[in-house]
């Protein structure tokens, strides 16, 4: 596969793509205009590479919260083209503050919690990105435990083989990895994660720890 390198002249969306390409490690030509940054694998920390290698690459200064604002090339660059002159910016801050406070159904425990060192089974989201990789790495290398992924459904990609790929391109992948990782088709973005009621159930009654990478999301991305 050959790296996409980093772009000097065209149109904006054609800059964009090759941005995006670079960033992906795949061939422009993979790459759809239209497809949302999340269906083409970009996470959360390779959104915010993706905005700082544009203000780089295109001498523009983007908001923090640009590519989930404009979740695909051809949405970011046509703002980046035209502006967005209705868009109040303060609405970011408003939601970050209201995302800081619990809905009424969260009750967190009293108490200390399970250290993950002692856990038999760790749910852990974010587990195909950069983060979660080195994360991931050091729950199998530092614990015992079955390694419960996270990992949003994609047309035609095998999660288990994503996250094992994932591993192998920051070299940490080691051997006897698959016998430890269990995938489980979520979506951070619904309520439950997504997963059916028999599969929450299961992994609340065996998961003692629950790791969550998806820190660096800018506020109000999940609604």
């Amino acid at each position: 596969m050959t790296v996409a390198a980093r772009p000097v002249s065209g149109t904006v969306q054609e800059r964009l793509t090759l941005i995006v390409a670079s960033i992906l490690r795949a061939p422009p030509q993979w790459i759809s205009v239209s497809a949302s940054f999340a269906s083409l694998g970009l996470d959360s920390l390779g959104a915010v590479e993706l905005t700082a290698a544009i203000e780089d690459e295109l001498a523009v200064k983007l908001p923090l919260t640009a590519a989930h604002d404009y979740p695909s090339i051809e949405a970011l660059a046509r703002f980046i083209e035209r502006g967005d002159e209705n868009r109040d910016w303060t609405r970011g801050r408003d939601l970050m503050l209201a995302d800081a406070v619990l809905p009424a159904d969260i009750q967190p425990r009293l108490g200390r919690g399970s250290a993950a060192r002692d856990a038999r089974d760790i749910l852990l989201t974010g587990a195909t990105g950069f983060l979660g990789a080195f994360l991931l790495r050091e729950l199998l290398d530092g614990t015992a435990a079955d390694v419960h992924c996270a990992v949003r459904s994609a047309a035609g990609a095998n999660p288990t083989r994503r996250v094992l790929r994932n591993l192998a391109e920051y070299d940490l992948a080691r051997p006897d990895d698959a016998a430890r990782i269990r995938v489980v088709r979520a979506d951070l973005s619904a309520p439950v994660l997504g997963m059916s009621p028999r599969t929450a159930d299961r992994l609340w009654v065996f998961a003692r720890a629950w790791l969550h990478r998806e820190l660096s999301r800018p506020a109000g991305s999940y609604k």
